[in-house]
């Protein structure tokens, strides 16, 4: 009887005849070739049960070798492989390449021979062939594998959580985007068919890596982190962030880092982009709105149980847990923070600056703007008194250290991107791939300020699935902009409306800052500022400014004044005009 090739020139199996009575045994021959169609002589080739993987995970750099190198590319086992009907993989590893993985299902026909099927689909480095054939008086089913492999390449996103969603496993599903921007990244022809790409999910506690395949991508393992259903809900009648993330069953945002680090030790340089997708906020994505404890907010050290990006995670004591980070980068890669960096305020000074420097006004005039809010039902507001020059060299900082982008930019040496200051992201749907974008016209004014004073430092992505995001890395590359000499007249007010938590007798609901970093807080709402010149008043030193700081009735306003060397006191107002310094803020 003729013996019959079992697949097409495109791979696709077909089962072979044989004679009848035959019971064929099973070998599985791997050709490995580079991207050239060169045999690769050193790759690592295992095919393995999945029954036998134990905890092993994605590369499976663990696994001991099934074959040997015999000549030109071509391996076999080295001992016997026994094929039983279930889950089985194919791994190919070498030296600065790409590993190709294959989950394959076994399962044999009713005369006892087995069919490999690639699944759920065929990667796009893999061709099979399945051939019956005579080796010595018996049948033997050789089911071949041919492997390409290409230079090691990876792309690794994180994704976080809809904190507003009272079912925080479900919501807006940010690692959606994660791979729309790997489908982005391959239609614009910058990544090869044998790219890695890896997004983690906080919403479902998960890690998928998916690669290219024949037909699509295929996701070739979802290692599931944590299990959703034992999270704790939320109290009834509790605000949206008060949903709080454990270690037992969450990711935390260091699983992105580590894994990044883990890549640099053994894939250098093979990372081409990556990114986090989810809220966010100048000083870093937000995964699941958690806050740091009074206690570490002034300090290098991270609180373990806040589970956020920040900007000390590239801070020495915290970045050396996961150095080699850097390592996994390429030279040519981008980390771009996708979220919102809309801290309203700073876009009603950019708008005000721009609309002072259109008119030919001094940039060290001073104008004032506010920006009110509600938070859960919560009534808020920021109110600030600067000047164009003191807000610009406040963006400045911005873009140098005081942002989780600017941060990461330092650190990293390498393009990272993230909206400027006073920008949000949108999610939009762009010939069928799902982006997170800045919306260009929507704050057109804010690119026209930044462009004027910034120059052509100020680099915004634009690109059909990719706008709006800004360069970091090329604005650290020019001159800092000058800090303005201390005013009196400059003041940031944030007041919060929200009732003193049960038991706390130290609450302050409005914090009035100046800009020499000096705060002083009052346990009150402050309703109205009020401010003029004067000369010096009773136990201060110097001439400055008297502020007239307005609570709700029936309680009188409180005074402070700020000298024009930058000391503050609290002060009270004796008859007419007369009034005395009490107490020094410090």
């Amino acid at each position: 009887m003729t013996t019959k090739t079992a697949v097409s020139s495109k791979g696709r199996q077909t089962d072979v005849s044989s004679e009848a009575g035959t019971s064929a045994t099973h070998s599985f021959p791997v050709h490995v070739v580079d991207g050239r169609g060169h045999p690769v002589l050193d790759a690592r080739v295992c095919v393995v049960s999945r029954g036998s993987l134990w905890d092993e995970a994605h590369p499976y750099t663990t696994l001991k070798p099934t074959h040997i190198h015999r000549d030109g590319g071509n391996y076999l086992e080295m001992d016997t492989i026994t094929p039983t009907a279930g889950d089985w993989l194919l791994v190919v590893n070498a030296p600065g390449k790409a590993p190709v993985v294959q989950p394959l299902l076994l399962k044999p026909n009713a005369k006892g021979e087995y069919v490999a099927k690639p699944t759920p689909a065929r990667v796009a480095t893999l061709d099979t062939l399945t051939v019956l054939r005579k080796v010595g008086p018996r049948a033997e089913r050789a089911i071949g594998f041919q492997v390409t492999l290409y230079p090691a390449t990876e792309l690794v996103y994180l994704a976080g959580l809809d904190y507003h969603h009272p079912d925080v496993s479900e919501g807006w599903t940010f690692h959606r985007y994660g791979f729309g921007r790997a489908e982005a990244l391959r239609r614009e022809g910058k990544i090869h068919p044998g790219t890695i790409v890896t997004v983690f999910s906080t919403a479902k506690i998960w890690r998928t890596t998916r690669v290219w395949g024949t037909r699509g991508w295929v996701d070739i393992e979802v290692l599931q982190l944590g299990d959703p259903s034992r999270r704790k809900s939320r109290p009834p009648g509790h605000a949206y962030h008060a949903y709080r993330p454990t270690h037992s069953v969450d990711l935390h945002v260091s699983a992105f880092y580590k894994h990044l680090a883990e890549v640099g030790k053994r894939a250098p340089q093979s990372v081409l982009d990556l990114g986090i997708f989810s809220h966010s906020w100048p000083r870093g994505p937000i995964l699941y709105n958690t806050r740091e404890r009074p206690a570490y907010i002034d300090k290098p050290e991270r609180d373990p149980d806040d589970f956020d990006a920040r900007v000390k995670d590239f801070h020495p004591k915290n970045f050396s847990e996961w150095e080699t980070m850097k390592d996994s980068i390429s030279s040519g890669a981008r980390f771009t923070i996708w979220g919102c960096s809309a801290t309203t305020i700073y876009k009603y000074c950019s708008q005000k600056s721009l609309e002072i420097l259109n008119r030919g006004g001094a940039s060290e005039e001073f104008f004032t703007v506010r920006d009110d809010g509600i938070d859960d039902g919560v009534r808020s507001f920021t109110e600030v008194r600067t000047s164009e020059s003191r807000h610009r060299s406040l963006m400045d900082r911005q873009f140098h250290r005081d942002t989780y982008s600017a941060a990461a930019a330092a650190c990293l040496g390498i393009e990272v991107r993230g909206g400027c200051p006073g920008t949000g992201s949108e999610p939009i749907v762009v010939d069928g791939i799902d982006v997170m974008t800045i919306n260009v016209r929507t704050y057109h004014r804010l690119y026209e300020y930044f462009r004027l004073t910034f120059g052509k430092a100020f680099k915004a992505s634009h690109s059909r699935w990719d706008t709006g995001y800004v360069d970091y890395s090329a604005l650290q590359k020019s001159p800092p902009v000058p800090v303005p000499p201390f005013s009196p007249m400059e003041y940031w007010l944030e007041v919060d409306f929200q009732p003193p938590p049960a038991g706390e007798l130290d609450y302050k609901a409005s914090a009035m800052s100046f800009g020499n970093g000096l705060e002083y807080e009052h346990p009150a709402p402050i309703l109205r500022v009020q401010s003029w010149p004067h000369d010096r008043i009773d136990g201060a030193t110097t001439s400055g400014v008297l502020y007239e700081l307005t609570e709700k009735a029936p309680a009188g306003p409180s005074y402070l004044f700020v000298q024009n060397d930058g000391r503050i006191f609290v002060a009270t107002r004796n008859t007419g005009d007369r009034f005395t310094a009490r107490s020094e803020v410090r």
